[in-house]
């Protein structure tokens, strides 16, 4: 993946904990764009010979004869958190998708 052209996000957490991970290939990396939403990164990926660096759950949706995920190697987790206002009044809808987010994720 050195040299060829990578769109990474534009988070500087994000960067910070890619280049922890990679150590100092992340600094060899032709960074050529940045996006804060994988939609405006994918634009560009369809059109030109480009890499993007980003979760795996992010490609599901997208057509999987333009694009493919490959995880890294390594293999590279991190952590996510879902985190919500304690003792604020509750809305059916924010109930449900609790429920479902605890049905999806239990172990």
């Amino acid at each position: 993946m050195i040299g060829r052209p990578v769109i990474a996000n534009v988070r500087k957490e994000i960067q910070d904990f890619y280049r922890q991970r990679l150590g100092e290939d992340f600094d060899k990396l032709n960074i050529i764009a940045v996006f804060n939403l994988i939609n405006n990164a994918a634009f560009f990926a369809e059109r030109d010979d480009v890499y993007i660096f980003t979760i795996e759950g992010c490609v599901k949706n997208f057509d999987k004869t333009v694009f493919c995920f490959r995880p890294f190697e390594p293999e590279i987790r991190q952590e996510s958190f879902l985190i919500w206002k304690k003792q604020e009044p509750r809305n059916r809808c924010l109930i449900r998708f609790l429920e479902e987010i605890k049905n999806t994720f239990q172990a």
